[in-house]
């Protein structure tokens, strides 16, 4: 029976996959677990699959647990969502602390802002034409 070594990464997992229905037997290991070689900075695919390699034949490599395939999909949803709600969290607080620059202070609000909460940043108006146009919410 073969035997892989892979890096876990944004791919270790697909490889896992791939290669375990074919009944090869993986390790996947997280680059933090293997040990670095002191003053060699190049990295090239093939000096890693030899170092691999090398510190296999020595013992066995840490592997992490694999989540099934299920659960790494609901992981990814709960990750993307999560960056979803911190990117909107940043764009509210860009959007106030331009409207402080400007020297307009808005009620606070937590969470999704309301529709209300839109209306009055659409009634908002400056004296300068191109601060206007910048800050239009469309």
């Amino acid at each position: 029976m073969n035997e892989i070594h892979d890096k876990a990464g944004y791919f270790g997992f697909r490889l896992f996959d791939y290669l375990t229905q074919y009944d090869v037997d993986c390790t996947v290991t997280p680059p933090s677990l293997i040990p670095q070689e002191h003053g060699n900075r190049v990295k090239t695919d093939r000096r890693d699959s030899r170092k691999l390699v090398r510190l296999s034949a020595n013992g066995p490599l840490e592997n992490v647990w694999v989540p099934r395939a299920k659960e790494r999909f609901h992981r990814q949803v709960i990750r993307c969502r999560r960056q979803l709600v911190d990117e909107r969290v940043r764009t509210q607080n860009r959007i106030k602390s331009e409207l402080y620059f400007y020297g307009i202070n808005l009620p606070a609000s937590r969470g999704k802002w309301t529709r209300m909460y839109f209306a009055n940043l659409q009634r908002i108006q400056f004296n300068n034409r191109w601060i206007q146009l910048d800050l239009t919410i469309r």
